[in-house]
């Protein structure tokens, strides 16, 4: 069922007041020295090390994207790879 009250408060697309520029706390802006510090792991330590994704997850947070290295070169390999942070489904 469909709670009205809690689709405005988590709304993406309402007006916010925050000033031109705002980013939330734990963002850093991109700048000219970002690639010093891309996060990038590699698939089967992603896979199998929880704090090594744990980390890996908290840069994509702060950067907004972060690298995949070593991953899979096979049949549905991106999809595999979207499931280890999130629940993803091929679609046509």
């Amino acid at each position: 069922m469909c709670n009205p009250t809690w689709r405005s408060a988590h709304a993406c697309d309402r007006n916010d007041t925050h000033a031109r520029g705002w980013l939330p706390g734990g963002v850093t802006p991109w700048g000219g020295r970002l690639q010093l510090h891309v996060s990038a792991g590699q698939y089967d330590v992603l896979n199998d090390d929880p704090a090594a994704f744990a980390d890996w997850i908290e840069q994509l947070a702060c950067y907004g994207f972060a690298k995949v290295e070593s991953g899979l070169v096979e049949n549905s390999a991106l999809l595999r790879t979207v499931r280890l942070f999130s629940s993803a489904h091929a679609t046509n």
